[in-house]
């Protein structure tokens, strides 16, 4: 059962705890729920919060005066969450005993993070005039890095999804294989949310643009690198795909000595993405004449949506044949494309990634999976190309064996595209990142 946990049975009943954050924890129903197949809203599995009002077998479509869970434009519960606090009170529409009713829920505040029973520090961090968003930090039990009582430590930039990272307690999960591995090496792993989910402040993620995200994270990064527990000098950033771009613009901010990159890219975000769906087709089998076409629509519609910033209605009333063909493509409604507003995807657009990689002064580890088929290879390695140009020897690019973009292990590019972040566990990224920070912060 793949249900999303909003609140864990083992530390429902523990206080937050002391912290110097000032920022109020998110509040959360308290239950687990699981996705209805074909069918509308998520399905309550288990109740930790009587307080919810909610049973087993119950089927939230969403939030009073907010559009359903399924519906086009719709957002997923923890979203329509976003804001609330512990103790406040929602009304949500719930499906029970095939009647639709009305239920009165009283939020609870999320339980602390923990990993393998020990507590992830909570902070928070703020850019001139921006947002307040949550920090995370764990240091290690072996302080067998320490220089002058400092330790080595690695920030992790997540990838383009929204929705809270505190995942680090959730089994195999790529945060918790973060957290474990490298303090179990001996480094300091911090995370930062981005403005608009979990505890952070600011316009909910799944509306907000790029440069927040960035400058939130340059201002996590500075923090961290002031922390008297972390050498500054030995400060290292691990970029996630969306993460890989974001990574040469944080360390702009607060210098790194090396960043490794998974799965990202240096070139333009449009042309990212129109080499991306055109890979997608060739891969999948697609009629030529019909990828060509779907191509051209692509571009048209882009173009209009990102270089001209035309809103998405009038794209659609301009250019109704391309826009439609876009929109069955992607799968369906256009307002949230890859998960982000539109505002998002023309800021990132812009976003000065080869100059940032030009003036970057550290090492640099760029791994890429053999089978990922959401990033170019090619691009990705230009990110090497430019540090090596600068300063010979000091980037690495190296092919992780039958990875998939999710470092999952496939024995095809055939089998990574019909089955995407379903391949075998493998840990031959996660080893590489952790040695090779290991190795660059022994020096």
């Amino acid at each position: 059962m793949r249900g999303i946990l909003l609140g864990l049975t083992a530390t429902i009943g523990l206080a937050i705890g002391a912290t110097a954050s000032e920022l109020p924890r998110r509040g959360t129903l308290g239950v687990a729920l699981q996705p209805v197949q074909g069918g509308p809203g998520v399905k309550i599995v288990q109740v930790m919060n009587p307080a919810s009002g909610l049973q087993p077998e119950d089927i939230v479509l969403g939030v009073v005066g907010g559009k359903p869970i399924n519906a086009p434009g719709g957002l997923p519960l923890p979203v329509q969450l976003y804001g609330k606090k512990g103790g406040e009170k929602i009304t949500l529409n719930v499906l029970r005993g095939g009647a639709t009713q009305q239920i009165a829920a009283t939020l609870i505040p999320a339980p602390p993070p923990l990993l393998d029973g020990r507590p992830i520090e909570l902070g928070e961090a703020q850019a001139p005039g921006g947002p307040r968003v949550r920090t995370f930090l764990l240091e290690p039990q072996d302080k067998k890095l320490a220089r002058n009582g400092r330790l080595p430590a690695v920030m992790i930039l997540p990838g383009i999804p929204c929705g809270t990272q505190e995942t680090f307690a959730a089994g195999n999960q790529a945060y918790s294989k973060y957290f474990r591995m490298f303090t179990a090496a001996g480094v300091t792993v911090v995370m930062a949310e981005k403005p608009g989910q979990g505890d952070s402040e600011g316009v909910i993620c799944e509306e907000g643009g790029f440069d927040a995200e960035e400058q939130a994270f340059r201002a996590a990064a500075k923090k961290f690198t002031a922390d008297k527990r972390i050498d500054p000098k030995r400060f290292f950033i691990l970029g996630l795909s969306l993460g890989a771009f974001q990574a040469p613009l944080v360390a702009e901010s607060a210098p790194a000595a090396g960043i490794i990159t998974w799965g990202g890219g240096v070139s333009p975000w449009s042309s990212y993405t129109l080499t991306t769906f055109h890979r997608r087709d060739i891969i999948s089998g697609e009629d030529p004449i019909q990828s060509r076409a779907q191509f051209d629509a692509w571009r048209k519609v882009l173009a209009a949506l990102i270089y001209d910033g035309k809103p998405l209605e009038q794209v659609q009333r301009e250019m109704p044949a391309q826009y439609s063909a876009v929109e069955q493509w992607a799968g369906g409604d256009l307002a949230h494309f890859a998960g982000r507003a539109w505002v998002f995807h023309r800021e990132i657009d812009k976003a000065p990634i080869v100059r940032a990689w030009n003036a970057y002064k550290g090492k640099l580890l760029s791994l890429h999976g053999e089978f990922d088929w959401v990033s170019e290879k090619h691009d990705h390695e230009l990110a090497a190309t430019i540090v090596n140009r600068n300063r010979p020897g000091d980037a690495l690019f190296e092919i992780v064996p039958g990875n998939d973009h999710g470092a999952t292990k496939h024995k095809t590019i055939a089998e990574s595209f019909a089955k995407p972040f379903q391949g075998e566990p493998d840990d031959t990224y996660f080893n590489r990142a952790v040695a090779w920070v290991v190795e660059v912060a022994g020096k």
